[in-house]
């Protein structure tokens, strides 16, 4: 048996991302500023890479708790309780991910029961749509 015919019959129904054929479309048009995919059109700024060349020679490069650094759980739990006057306690209720596509992922699929109904307020992020279909659930678009 082909690896394509053991996919997941979900997995093979997906179509592929608007925004990546967007990008892909707008990639040689000279001069524009590209929003789509959340990649900087600046370079590393120096303070940024002193900081992973520090982190190297501390020998801070090995895997993390897979909730996340247990300081920057501590800074965002401090940022939330400064900025928005809320209480998370960063040990059992605040998760770093790998950016939006982890941490969405991993939230939705922890929740969703196949079956289950999920009200998407449009216009979306695109997302959404293959996590949930992924998941068994069915998405319902709310225009907002």
């Amino acid at each position: 048996m082909a690896l394509v015919d053991r996919m997941n019959q979900e997995v093979k129904q997906l179509k592929p991302s608007d925004i990546l054929q967007f990008n892909a479309a707008i990639s040689g048009i000279e001069g524009i500023v590209k929003l789509t995919l959340g990649e900087p059109d600046f370079p590393t700024p120096e303070h940024v890479k002193a900081a992973g060349i520090a982190s190297i020679e501390n020998n801070e490069s090995h895997y993390t708790q897979s909730k996340g650094l247990p300081g920057l759980r501590a800074a965002a739990s401090h940022y939330l309780a400064t900025k928005y006057n809320t209480k998370y306690d960063p040990e059992s209720q605040i998760l770093i991910t790998a950016g939006a596509t982890g941490g969405i992922y991993s939230s939705l699929t922890a929740m969703l029961n196949k079956g289950d109904t999920v009200i998407i307020p449009t216009p979306i992020f695109p997302l959404y749509i293959p996590i949930v279909l992924l998941n068994g659930a069915k998405p319902i678009f709310i225009d907002t």
